[in-house]
């Protein structure tokens, strides 16, 4: 970790585990190293899970945004480094930067919600009058900004929520949806397109045995040098939207 409490560095070995069927570190488990190092600096800075149970509330990411100038290979060596932002109400944002070889191939700008475990709704956290302010030099150009999907999404298919879907919060985990979205996905397109964006806002909490319908325009684009694809998932039971995704691709 740096001298910075404030700034963790950790890294990563691109195993079999963690890439994709174009042998390169997918989405799905990029989100997933994220959130490692999202936990571990969190338990750090004394806000990590455990520390949450105790004060009977837990952390929920809404926003991300994602960019990737490109994706390492199997077997490859990663860096990632994560901070947090100063504190705008109830949200707390936190970025990440990828680097391979020195380079800085990949940022992520999230931003989280502290949940009250009872209710649900929005807890304002006594310890919140802190600042976690990193730096100047510890900034990204963008932010995870709210979504507005096209009106035409087609279904393509329903997602049932599995255990394995579930995180410590016993709702779906939140790099699941990745998965989710991934899969509705055609595999030609993965073998012909590189995903160089990726933003999702999280709307509502998915649990054990909700019936998920998913929405998309993947079959609406036309092949060519960049595509915007847009996705949604709505709870069958209520008709609440649970999340809106959003991937923009490119020919690889």
């Amino acid at each position: 970790m740096e001298t910075n409490k404030l700034v963790l560095e950790k890294e990563y070995s691109i195993n079999s585990l963690l890439i994709n069927s174009n042998q390169r570190l997918g989405l799905y488990g990029l989100l997933g190293l994220m959130q490692d190092i999202a936990y571990n600096h969190a338990a750090i800075l004394g806000y990590g899970y455990e520390d949450m149970v105790r004060d009977k509330c837990f952390w929920v990411l809404i926003r991300q945004k994602l960019k990737m100038k490109r994706w390492p290979g199997w077997q490859e060596e990663i860096m990632i480094r994560t901070y947090p932002k100063p504190i705008k109400g109830a949200f707390a944002d936190r970025n990440f930067e990828v680097y391979h070889n020195g380079e800085r191939i990949g940022e992520c700008a999230t931003s989280w919600m502290i949940l009250d475990a009872k209710t649900r709704r929005p807890h304002l956290h006594h310890g919140f009058d802190r600042t976690f302010d990193p730096g100047e030099e510890y900034a990204l150009p963008f932010v995870a900004d709210k979504l507005i999907a096209p009106k035409d999404l087609e279904k393509v298919k329903s997602v049932v929520v599995k255990n394995s879907d579930l995180d410590l919060s016993n709702h779906v985990n939140n790099f699941k949806y990745s998965q989710w979205i991934l899969d509705l996905i055609p595999i030609q397109y993965h073998k012909t397109y590189l995903l160089t964006e990726y933003d999702i806002n999280f709307l509502g909490e998915a649990f054990l045995d909700d019936e998920v319908e998913c929405f998309s325009n993947i079959f609406q684009v036309a092949p060519d040098q960049k595509n915007e694809l847009f996705f949604k998932g709505v709870k069958k039971e209520n008709s609440k939207t649970v999340f809106l995704a959003r991937i923009i691709a490119c020919s690889l």
